[in-house]
């Protein structure tokens, strides 16, 4: 227990040993601040994890965490003063970065709410600290209503859009218990001075043909319509209306994605701008962003396959221009900011397969109240007020029949052949259903970023994802030359062939790669160092490449501790063990066999890496990289039955 006094309100908190006492700034002579501000005392007792309510599970890490976040607060007398200090939240940490300061909202959340386990609720020195870190935070924005982010200069379109929810959010925990009420106005004309910043047409926000971070601009026309809901001005209104419409006219990719950093990321999509959007409709009490909303289903309907097994997906990453997204578990942490997407379900449906159901959170959240473990403390840098600030808004997740159904609608379920190709200007995203297999590639324009260009996923109904490549720092599908070139860093301008005739193809306009018989597409990279040359067929896919100096094939596996490989040397006998020169090697998995040979033994080797996937850590990705020089073609082939092969067990990492 906490300690409970009269009245059943948890009360108990005080030092631990080693809790620093009040000290001056370091280089004071006597060691005495004048402005220190008394240290928020730690919890003294393990809290009682079945006190929690359901939805307020996952602030229970915040809560054992505050005080160290709340003391790291700088009481000095200089213009530091409230600034939040320790790493706690966004890089760079520097007291110059406004988005550190976002997490005032953590705080006030805490010291305005009357819960059995909240022993912070009203807490002296947990507001005094708040009062200095809100002052702090109304201190950077500049005059004209920007807030900066990485220098003091800068006007962040980020910073001021996530400040506008921020100290919305603030202004409304305080008003509950009429907490700090000399901040209320200060906080209200900050926040119009910000609106008006970010509502003008004038700002460079609304310059582009294109808004190129979506995230940013859906966060400030949520700020801006959280503000107007608590405070109305019906100026701002107006204007929030017609940004609103700027926003639908060019938010979305011709693809399908929401824009970040002129390209797509899927997991920005999915874990910031979908939420947010949620958020806005919920302010607004409308839905002007739904068409918006449709389109991203569509898209991610192509971009997100599911496992058979029920794990979770594997998104369509390589493309990512900003955060690598490696797989999405079934059952997402609990506070996940993502789950408040799923308000959305009432009007897209199709949106159920990238959520957790009713019935694994309720499972999930059960089994943390009977834990005997310890509320473990947060560490710095792992902190995210978004997962405070959205206990109190709508969150209503699938029941699980939704999620199979809608999982049992998506395309390459559904279908056992198409040929999609969505386009963006120079960017090229293909999707190839066959028979056998499942594919995606990005060829085109790359954007300058961390999207990788190339073959990108090889998935099958029955077996899953075999080939993943990454964005970023993620393994990549593709030849690297000994000089670090790679296909994958490279713009890849494709040809687009139809193979009526083996031996003849025919040219083909984009516009017509969806009729293609046998699709074939030709790409060069690498100053004409690599030609390569891919036909999807619907029992294998080929690819042929051409390199003008020595170079690596690699192919990014995700195995499974159960898959069986083996190798076939340069006579073509299987075996268990990789030969110094082999002509193939074949995957087994249940009942579905994944084949990869190549038109002579090369020397090739198959890597482990510290790549996990999901929760569970059921997948592994490892890399075969087999050494090509001249023309090598490859033959890549997905079918059910036996692996021609003597098993050889993939050995999990202890």
């Amino acid at each position: 227990m906490l300690g409970v006094a009269a009245g059943g309100t948890a009360v108990v908190i005080g030092r631990k040993d080693g809790d620093p006492p009040a000290e001056g700034p370091p280089g004071s002579s006597d060691g005495i601040n004048p402005g220190a501000l008394p240290k928020v005392a730690s919890l003294v007792a393990e809290p009682e994890r079945e006190e929690f309510g359901w939805n307020e599970q996952a602030c229970a890490p915040y809560l054992v965490s505050l005080a160290a976040i709340a003391n790291g607060i700088d009481d000095s007398l200089t213009s530091t003063r409230g600034a939040f200090t320790g790493g706690w939240w966004r890089t760079p940490a520097s007291v110059g970065n406004a988005r550190t300061s976002e997490l005032v909202s953590v705080l006030s959340w805490f010291a305005t709410r009357d819960r059995p386990w909240n022993a912070y609720l009203r807490d002296e020195a947990l507001l005094a600290r708040l009062n200095a870190g809100v002052d702090r935070y109304l201190a950077l924005q500049h005059p004209g209503g920007a807030w900066p982010e990485y220098a003091p200069d800068e006007e962040s379109l980020a910073a001021t859009a996530f400040a506008m929810n921020y100290l919305t959010r603030t202004l409304v925990n305080l008003r509950k218990t009429d907490a700090l009420a000399d901040l209320h106005a200060p906080i209200v004309r900050g926040v119009r001075r910000a609106a008006r910043w970010f509502l003008d047409p004038d700002n460079a926000a609304w310059q582009d043909p294109t808004i190129q971070f979506s995230n940013q601009v859906l966060a400030g026309l949520t700020g801006a319509a959280k503000a107007i809901r608590h405070d109305p001005d019906r100026e701002l209104s107006m204007q929030l209306d017609k940004r609103i419409s700027d926003t639908a006219s060019r938010i979305q990719s011709p693809a399908g994605f929401l824009y970040e950093d002129g390209g797509s990321d899927v997991g920005y999509n999915l874990s910031v701008s979908l939420p947010l959007i949620a958020e806005l409709h919920d302010n607004l009490g409308r839905t002007p962003l739904l068409p918006q909303v449709q389109g991203m289903v569509e898209w991610l309907s192509l971009a997100m396959v599911p496992e058979p097994d029920g794990s979770g997906l594997i998104p369509f990453d390589a493309p990512s221009t900003r955060t690598p997204m490696a797989y999405l578990d079934a059952t997402a942490r609990d506070g996940d900011p993502r789950d408040l997407a799923a308000h959305l379900l009432r009007r897209t449906p199709g949106l159920a397969p990238f959520f957790t159901t009713q019935e694994e959170r309720h499972a999930q959240r059960a089994q943390w109240a009977s834990s005997s473990d310890s509320v473990g403390e947060l560490e710095p840098g792992a902190t995210n007020p978004r997962v405070v600030d959205v206990l109190d808004l709508p969150q209503t997740l699938p029941p699980r029949a939704q999620k199979q159904a809608a999982t049992a609608q998506m395309p390459m379920i559904i279908h056992e052949r198409f040929t999609e190709l969505r386009r963006d200007a120079g960017q090229h995203y293909l999707f190839v259903r066959r028979p056998s297999y499942y594919a995606q590639a990005f060829l085109g324009e790359r954007p300058p970023s961390n999207a990788r260009t190339g073959l990108a996923l090889l998935w099958h109904p029955g077996g899953g994802t075999f080939i993943h490549a990454g964005s970023g720092g993620g393994p990549a599908w593709g030849v690297t030359f000994d000089d670090d070139r790679t296909e994958a860093t490279a713009d890849l301008p494709p040809e687009y062939l139809d193979v009526n005739e083996p031996g003849r193809p025919v040219p083909t306009r984009p516009s017509g790669v969806a009729d293609a018989r046998t699709l074939q597409i030709s790409w060069s990279a690498c100053d004409g160092a690599l030609q390569c040359t891919t036909t999807w067929h619907d029992d294998q896919l080929q690819r042929s490449i051409v390199v003008g100096a020595p170079a690596t094939e690699q192919i990014p596996l995700l195995l499974r501790a159960d898959d069986t490989v083996t190798w076939a040397d340069e006579s073509g006998v299987w075996g268990a063990l990789r030969p110094p020169s082999s002509t193939a090697v074949a995957v087994r998995r249940g009942g579905t066999t994944l084949t990869i040979s190549w038109d002579r033994p090369l020397a090739a080797l198959l890597q482990a890496t510290d790549r996990w996937y999901f929760a569970d850590r059921t997948r592994r990705t490892h890399l075969l990289r087999i050494r090509v020089w001249g023309r090598t073609d490859f033959c890549i082939r997905l079918h059910d039955g036996p692996a021609p092969t003597t098993p050889g067990d993939v050995q999990p990492s202890t």
